[in-house]
């Protein structure tokens, strides 16, 4: 029971030091092995004192469930105490307290006389396996991301490529995807994908690009390519903010600049860095510390469609 009601604090109230989206999918991971701990915890105090009548599918059943109904107990008690309350965690839970079942159902002595020895290993390892992939899949993919944005540096952001799109951040109104560049609009011959942004014009919206590798005081300016499918002017405003802003309200934003993509077509815009770091200016942004980038719109309300096609710095 007392490692139980640690490792139930450790979800509640465990933090990683770090604002950082490995750190939220490492966070996220989490649940899956302490859930796993508490099913088993379950599983084992229930065989404490074998009873008469108590199979073992009744017991695995009462395992799992005592785990999910846990973790929503914890969902429903980090909503009260300010912090988010997420239906994914709560699946996290439930593949975490799956595998450990599953792997332990293929060496379980009580299931060796019910179940033949093949039927039961193949039918656990194959419980387990599929469960802690599961689990695993958003590290996975986060550590191809974190290393693809190494290797492609200066390049901020090249939506060609397949993990590009895991470090933007799609705020209020806007939605977004890959998705192919329509060919009439595609302005260099090696470019072929790109980021669809689209916003019904209804609330405010934003595009973050977040967490590009900080140092950028070896650069001249900063280049960024967008295509406009409409038959109307495209007008937005891109934001630059640095580690001393801790929001991505318009006030907070040291630098901004308006872009302008003529209709029907694509263009490139250049921003010199210079204009970012001016000396004279108190308000200026530390090009040796950039954590993100957002477009927004400029001007008037009303929907957006454009493709964000890259984004890099020279």
């Amino acid at each position: 029971m007392l490692i139980a009601c640690a490792l139930l604090a450790l979800v509640l109230f465990g933090r990683i030091p770090a604002d950082t989206l490995w750190a939220n999918d490492l966070s996220n991971f989490a649940h899956g092995p302490v859930f796993a701990a508490l099913a088993l915890i379950v599983l084992f105090y229930l065989r404490r004192e074998p009873t008469r009548g108590t199979g073992w599918l009744l017991e695995y059943t009462i395992a799992f469930g005592a785990a999910l109904l846990l973790g929503i107990a914890v969902e429903a008690v980090q909503s009260r105490i300010g912090r988010d309350a997420e239906f994914g965690d709560v699946l996290r839970d439930a593949l975490g307290a799956l595998a450990a079942l599953g792997f332990v159902a293929t060496v379980d002595p009580r299931l060796r006389a019910i179940l033949p020895g093949r039927r039961r290993r193949i039918g656990g390892l194959l419980v387990g396996l599929a469960a802690t992939a599961l689990l695993l899949a958003p590290l996975v993919v986060a550590t191809l991301s974190y290393r693809e944005r190494q290797r492609n540096f200066p390049v901020i952001s090249d939506f060609d490529r397949p993990y590009s799109d895991y470090f933007v951040g799609a705020l209020g109104g806007a939605e977004t995807r890959r998705a192919a560049l329509p060919r009439w609009l595609a302005g260099h011959a090696q470019e072929t994908r790109a980021l669809h942004v689209k916003s019904s014009g209804a609330r405010w919206w934003g595009v973050k690009i977040r967490e590009p590798l900080s140092d950028w005081s070896r650069f001249d300016r900063l280049e960024i390519t967008i295509a406009n499918p409409n038959r109307k002017p495209l007008d937005l405003q891109l934001r630059v903010y640095d580690a001393r802003v801790s929001t991505e309200a318009e006030a907070d934003a040291r630098f901004a600049t308006k872009l302008h993509v003529a209709p029907s077509s694509w263009g490139t815009s250049t921003i010199p860095l210079a204009a970012l770091a001016n000396p004279g200016d108190a308000a200026t942004v530390d090009v040796r510390d950039i954590r993100s980038l957002m477009l927004t719109p400029s001007g008037g309300s009303g929907s957006t469609d454009f493709y964000l096609v890259r984004i890099w710095l020279e």
